[in-house]
């Protein structure tokens, strides 16, 4: 039996798809099987996923049928389609209930591996046995954005000195808590008004933080497609991260006078349509998000975190700003990195 195949259902979320094909494609594969719906078709989901991976067009079997009809479904993958010589691999994540039943039994009668890809996790684990494949391949956010339909546009950033970053925030919180004037020269006074050497400072902290680990990231991107009215719309992201296969996108922000609800259903609404596996993170010097100032230093707004807890966000504050290896023990555990 030297033919292999891999099958997939095709859903709004993509990316288990994207990492499917990526991780077993490593042999050589006959065959991508793609068990689709109207509605993926018509919203072209099945397209990206393909450009993504860059698939052979001759290589590619479509089986178009209907999201809740499981005789339907069954009838159409045992037409002629499937062969006993074959060996199978299949992923089972995507899809609705009905059609992840079908595409098992239907597959089950042949030589099958049946995989799936659980929730927050980086392997996918074989069905039947039990046992988990560590996802090797590491995606982009290129990649990540266009299996989504977004196209993205990097900016040519040229970073201060981190050591110049440091100083800038020292400055605001000295400012922020009416202990004198942090001495700035020219040049760092105008960087100051700006606001954009905030981010600069996450985006080199985060840096450090990920070192060790293989990631992707990318300061000031713009991000146009998917359901933006045109595509001169789109959204600009400060920071943008891909680790584990799980995007993260980082909105910083200097005001100490903005609505902070308004900033958390701001990036709520950017990541909606990003998939499961996205994750927006507000980091905010907004005084209004700690509850109270005390000689130890700042706590957090409790109602802000549970604020963001319900639109699947996380928070950053000046309790953990005000100290630099505060801040990158909180960015390990939203990162779920181990601690050395």
């Amino acid at each position: 039996m030297n033919k292999r195949a891999i099958v997939n259902i095709v859903s709004e979320q993509t990316i288990p798809n994207v990492l499917y094909i990526k991780e077993f494609s490593k042999t050589p594969i006959s065959e991508y099987i793609f068990i689709t719906t109207p509605r993926m078709e018509k919203e072209g989901v099945l397209k990206r996923i393909i450009n993504v991976c860059s698939i052979d067009a001759e290589k590619i079997k479509r089986i178009q049928v209907s999201y809740d009809d499981f005789l339907e479904i069954t009838q159409k993958l045992s037409d002629g389609i499937l062969e006993p010589q074959k060996e199978y691999f299949v992923n089972l994540t995507g899809g609705t209930k009905i059609m992840a039943i079908a595409v098992y039994k239907s597959f089950s009668e042949l030589h099958t591996r049946f995989f799936y890809l659980p929730i927050n996790k980086n392997y996918f684990e074989e069905i039947l046995t039990g046992e988990k494949f560590n996802i090797s391949y590491s995606i982009t956010i290129e990649e990540y954005m266009r299996a989504y339909g977004y196209y993205m546009e990097k900016t040519q950033v040229d970073l201060m000195p981190f050591e110049d970053l440091q100083k800038l925030l020292n400055a605001f919180l000295l400012n922020l808590n009416s202990e004198g004037k942090f001495k700035l020269s020219a040049k760092l006074k105008e960087r100051f008004r700006d606001g954009t050497w905030f981010e600069e400072y996450i985006y080199q902290v985060l840096k450090q933080v990920l070192k060790k680990y293989k990631h992707d990231m990318n300061i000031r991107i713009n991000v146009y497609g998917n359901n933006m009215r045109s595509e001169h719309t789109h959204n600009e992201i400060d920071i943008a991260l891909t680790y584990n296969n799980d995007l993260y996108i980082f909105e910083c922000k200097t005001t100490t006078t903005s609505n902070l609800s308004e900033e958390l259903y701001k990036l709520s609404a950017v990541i909606k349509n990003m998939g499961l596996k996205a994750k927006g993170i507000l980091v905010t010097l907004n005084p209004h998000a700690v509850q109270s100032i005390h000689a130890g230093g700042y706590i957090r707004n409790q109602s802000f975190l549970d604020r963001a807890k319900l639109l699947n966000l996380e928070i950053i504050t000046l309790a953990e700003l005000q100290d630099e290896d505060i801040l990158k023990k909180r960015f390990k555990e939203i990162l779920g990195l181990e601690e050395h």
